[in-house]
């Protein structure tokens, strides 16, 4: 499969290198470039940060500035998985899932669904370019499905 590298993300400080997609009818040539360089033009207050910047280091967003971020009261659409909050504001058109599932979870916590339907290999090359910050206590509003739960039983 062809590999697509963006240019943009090799000549900026935020590169460790390349950046190479592998999906080009999920994720073409610079997306995250497109995806990072909008959503700090438009959410200034909490810019995305570099893809390197260690979890831990991630400024602390309070729940109630998670949740606010609905896309509803704000215009902007924040996620939470596994304690980091991304900015989905940019991506909410090109997710290959479609949109209504990142707006049905803005503002809150999504981390079991993710995991489940994500595979990080194909993602981490653009996901860490949607980091805005780091949070506790979001909740996620629907619980996790026991062990041994199935489909259609």
């Amino acid at each position: 499969m062809p590999s697509f590298y963006c240019s943009a993300c090799a000549a900026d400080d935020l590169s460790d290198q390349r950046r190479m997609f592998s999906q080009p009818d999920t994720l073409r040539p610079g997306l995250a470039c497109d995806l990072s360089q909008k959503a700090s033009s438009e959410h200034a207050e909490y810019p995305p940060l570099p893809k390197d910047l260690p979890d831990h280091e991630l400024p602390y967003i309070l729940p109630a500035e998670v949740a606010r971020r609905d896309g509803k009261k704000d215009p902007a659409l924040w996620l939470v998985i596994d304690e980091i909050v991304y900015d989905c504001t940019s991506f909410v058109d090109r997710h290959p899932g479609g949109d209504a599932v990142i707006k049905n979870f803005a503002g809150k916590d999504c981390s079991w669904q993710f995991h489940k339907i994500h595979n990080l290999q194909k993602i981490q090359n653009w996901l860490p370019y949607l980091r805005v910050g780091r949070t506790k206590g979001v909740r996620n509003p629907y619980p996790e499905p026991k062990a041994g739960f199935r489909k259609g039983f």
